[in-house]
């Protein structure tokens, strides 16, 4: 199973390769947009799919969908620009890097301000968040029809 560190790092070089191939600096991830790619990520791999990204749960924070298990990695608040070396990460799956990829290229030019206030504008986080700051986000809401929509027009 894949870990939430392991695609973290993997969308952050993504990120990198992309700003390095479209000298597009609004590429570069923080800790804001790292978790809301992530979100986005996890979102789309569960309705497209109906599997997984990451086995770590998502919460719904004050700030929008927030993963406590990647605090570590993105606790800078200035643009990740260095990449992370590939033998520190667990490989993942030609699917999920195909996700990791698919976000990354729709969406992951967003500022971090856009992702936040989008995701806080979706349904789902709306209704975990009502319930609460910190509160977790089952894996099978993103699955429901009411909210599968949420990720599956990103493919528009």
């Amino acid at each position: 199973m894949c870990k939430v560190i392991d695609a973290a790092m993997t969308l952050v070089n993504y990120s990198i390769d992309k700003r390095d191939e479209t000298g597009d600096d609004s590429y570069y991830v923080d800790f804001y947009k790292l978790h809301k790619l992530l979100y986005y990520a996890q979102g789309y791999m569960l309705a497209k799919e109906g599997i997984q990204l990451f086995e770590e749960d998502i919460e719904a924070h004050n700030c929008g969908p927030l993963i406590p298990e990647v605090g570590e990695l993105a606790g800078q608040f200035d643009s990740i620009t260095k990449r992370f070396f590939n033998n520190n990460i667990f490989a993942l799956t030609p699917d999920r890097i195909n996700v990791i990829k698919f976000i990354v290229n729709k969406i992951g030019f967003y500022t971090k301000e856009k992702l936040v206030n989008m995701s806080k504008q979706g349904s789902l986080y709306k209704y975990y968040y009502a319930m609460g700051s910190g509160t977790k986000i089952p894996k099978d809401s993103f699955k429901k029809d009411e909210y599968k929509s949420i990720f599956l027009s990103l493919e528009n």
